[in-house]
């Protein structure tokens, strides 16, 4: 697997799912990912391969970003399609986007990601699998920034996690990804 770093400024590559290495790319006290905004996850998120490779990046963050992971499980390619959490992790939280202990992961890459986020959220707390949820974070992730007028990520969030029993509740957009994680991790 490539590394989150390799994707190009304009947020694709010839093949969509295998971004290309900017000569920018590293990692260093100073080094920052200026050279991928908000914008290049927009773009890269409209690509076909975008929604079985969504869980690559991130997998990658995770594994950059948490020091202590007891169980890691982030379906990519083919195996992405497999009806199942996206992602399921058991880690020590690295504040804000890992959280403490059980966690369940849903991807997302569509225009309309607030719809998909609410159909998996749904789905998820009324058919939650072998999770014991009240001990498990639900998290989505898309690529896509966050833009709903008058709604925050973190009043959804609230709203989710006072009507449902989910340890927590949390919302990574493209924003987050930019500003906070990416830029904190690499």
């Amino acid at each position: 697997m490539r590394p989150i770093c390799e994707l190009g400024a304009n947020g694709r590559s010839s093949d969509d799912t295998s971004p290309r290495r900017p000569a920018t790319c590293g990692r260093s006290s100073t080094s920052t990912v200026k050279w991928i905004t908000a914008l290049d996850l927009s773009r890269w998120a409209d690509t076909t391969g975008a929604r079985t490779a969504l869980s690559e990046p991130v997998s990658a963050l995770i594994r950059a970003a948490a020091s202590d992971i007891r169980s890691f499980r982030f379906l990519a390619g083919d195996a992405a399609q497999i009806p199942d959490y996206d992602g399921r992790l058991s880690a020590r939280g690295v504040a804000p986007y890992i959280p403490d202990g059980e966690s369940v992961w849903e991807f997302g890459v569509a225009e309309q990601y607030l719809d998909k986020a609410n159909q998996g959220f749904i789905r998820r707390t009324n058919a939650p699998g072998d999770i014991v949820k009240v001990e498990t974070t639900f998290v989505f992730v898309t690529p896509r920034a966050w833009a709903n007028p008058g709604r925050s990520i973190e009043d959804w969030c609230r709203e989710k996690k006072s009507q449902f029993d989910w340890t927590d509740i949390k919302f990574i957009d493209g924003w987050g990804w930019k500003i906070g994680w990416l830029s904190a991790t690499l």
